[in-house]
């Protein structure tokens, strides 16, 4: 008898998570392809399409009408972001991201750099950089000239 006065809230709760995760994965792979961060997007489209469906989607569709950032401009706020996490003590949004951090670099330094000079940026060997910077040259993220690389992205 009380089943029927108070019925279960667990299909409502299902609805409501499973448009969640519909709005944070659409916004995940919108702002990766955008160029912009993508956790914060997600987190916000999941947030608010489980509180309420349509700003979820209101969300979504702010991104989607958002202009694509430039490689260039991606990885200037990725420093920035870097610099800030520095200055408040907090772990490096890069840690363990060679090639991400060799970018960064590059992204400062538009009159290109040696390798050496780029690792000196970064805080390790040049001759850990090697496999990675032709990794970023096959890719064509980095574009080499004689000695000096420059960051390539746009």
């Amino acid at each position: 008898m009380m089943d029927v006065l108070y019925p279960s809230a667990l299909p409502r709760l299902a609805v409501r998570l499973a448009a969640a995760l519909i709005a944070a994965l659409c916004a995940f792979l919108v702002a990766r392809r955008k160029n912009r961060l993508p956790a914060p997007w997600a987190a916000s489209c999941a947030i608010a399409g489980f509180a309420f469906y349509p700003a979820g989607a209101l969300l979504l569709l702010v991104l989607l009408l958002r202009p694509r950032l430039s490689g260039r401009v991606k990885y200037l706020s990725l420093a920035m972001e870097e610099r800030l996490c520095n200055s408040m003590g907090l772990p490096s949004p890069l840690k363990n991201k060679l090639e991400e951090q060799i970018l960064v670099v590059l992204v400062q330094n538009p009159k290109g750099l040696r390798i050496g000079a780029n690792g000196q940026g970064i805080g390790v060997d040049w001759r850990g950089l090697v496999e990675p910077m032709e990794n970023l040259v096959r890719s064509g993220n980095v574009r080499q000239r004689e000695d000096n690389y420059y960051f390539n992205i746009e």
